[in-house]
């Protein structure tokens, strides 16, 4: 009789622990989804504050209402979700060089828009990774360029459109121009 009682221990004391361990694995899996939606939620939320605030700025700098915001830190501290630990990610911004004096930055890309400013020879502007799809033919003196128009912002902190050849990597004058 009391060899009987010990397999039967035995298989209650196997099955106990199985169902434990499936107990477990049901709330971890629980425990788990639930962290990954709410990184998800907090990600998607963050996201749209960031294009609410965008859009804000561009309908202020559109109506002229508020002067133009300096040059912005580009760096930014964002909450990785491996266990809240901080990471610092950098926005890369390339530099151009005005190739043309007096270079009209304008208030869209083409001729026909509103010149915001004129760019100094050498001048150093930021590109804002915007490029028109299309190609115009400006004949600048004895030359005549086929570029896009580029977006940039200047040392000033205005965003704006140059014709494309009127910036470069390197700072050099664009010869041929009267």
């Amino acid at each position: 009789m009391a060899q009987e009682k010990a397999p039967r221990l035995v298989k209650a004391q196997f099955i106990l622990f199985g169902v434990l361990l499936l107990v477990f694995f049901v709330w971890a899996s629980r425990s788990c989804n639930r962290s990954t939606a709410d990184a998800e939620t907090e990600q998607i939320t963050n996201e749209a504050n960031a294009r609410a605030d965008s859009l804000a700025a561009l309908l202020e700098a559109t109506q002229g209402n508020a002067p133009a915001r300096p040059p912005v830190d580009n760096s930014v501290q964002r909450d990785t979700m491996r266990g809240g630990q901080m990471q610092m990610i950098r926005e890369r911004i390339t530099p151009l060089y005005v190739t043309i004096e007096n270079l009209a930055m304008r208030k869209g890309p083409g001729v026909n828009f509103e010149i915001l400013d004129r760019l100094k020879l050498y001048e150093e502007v930021k590109f804002l990774n915007e490029v028109t799809l299309t190609r115009d033919s400006i004949k600048l003196g004895t030359v005549t360029a086929v570029e896009p128009w580029i977006k940039i912002r200047n040392e000033k902190g205005r965003d704006g459109w140059v014709y494309g050849a009127g910036v470069e990597y390197y700072k050099y004058k664009f010869e041929g121009i009267d």
